[in-house]
């Protein structure tokens, strides 16, 4: 991915962060306080399932490049590995927050926890060197996608408003276009320098599209966020302040 666009990325989400915390302490008060809190938790949630993800998507790309490399080290890995390790605490931590009475947040957890309880399986296979580049390669999009499908569905799953519900999708779309950029990068790791087959030709403009489409909602979703700041604050974005 060219460099402007992944700085782009860099800036972009720490603007999302706090445009969506200010309009949730705007309305974290009154009756809705315990809602507003459960919400608040599991944006959190949300928030560090997105870091996993990243660094998982990392760790994907370390794998790849140590089994595409016969005489690669495992040092790379391991200290990805290592730092993979750091954010899946924090997420079992801020998860394990949930009671087992919470059903919802339960089942919007399931899939990712599963996923990442296989993980240390996966990585003996890596090391070993007794696994295929293409299973790791699917193995970690589908850890990957379990991540994102919780970033997705916060949202509904926390009963945000509608302005929330929408800075959050916003998020979960530059976590999208993060992934479409990583599966392009492997794509490539994975043909090895040659000409790539007809399937990976298909996913690879799969991912392009799948990555620009996930651009356009972030950008569409940051320019509604800007005019609905004013009218939040009560004013009217026509008119200028006397």
């Amino acid at each position: 991915m060219p460099v402007v666009r992944r700085l782009a990325l860099l800036v972009v989400v720490p603007l999302v962060a706090t445009v969506l915390f200010a309009a949730w302490g705007v309305g974290s008060t009154g009756q809705r306080a315990r809602g507003a809190d459960r919400l608040q938790a599991l944006v959190v949630v949300s928030a560090v399932s997105g870091e996993v993800v990243d660094e998982l998507s990392r760790e994907r790309l370390v794998a790849a490049q140590f089994l595409a490399g016969a005489s690669a080290s495992v040092d790379p890995l391991l200290a990805q590995v290592s730092r993979t390790d750091r954010v899946v605490a924090e997420y079992r931590q801020r998860r394990g927050r949930f009671s087992a009475g919470d059903v919802e947040a339960g089942r919007l957890f399931a899939a990712f926890d599963g996923q990442l309880g296989q993980l240390s399986a996966l990585r003996d296979q890596v090391r070993g060197r007794s696994v295929s580049l293409s299973t790791v390669l699917v193995r970690y999009r589908v850890a990957v996608s379990q991540g994102l499908a919780v970033r997705e569905a916060v949202g509904q799953v926390g009963g945000a408003d509608a302005q929330i519900a929408e800075q959050l999708r916003v998020a979960a779309a530059l976590s999208r276009a993060s992934e479409y950029a990583g599966v392009q990068q492997t794509t490539v790791l994975a043909g090895d320098g040659v000409v790539l087959t007809q399937a990976a030709q298909r996913e690879l403009a799969a991912a392009r599209a799948g990555y620009e489409e996930a651009l356009l909602t972030v950008a569409n979703g940051s320019s509604h966020s800007v005019r609905s700041a004013p009218r939040a604050c009560g004013g009217d974005p026509g008119t200028a302040p006397g």
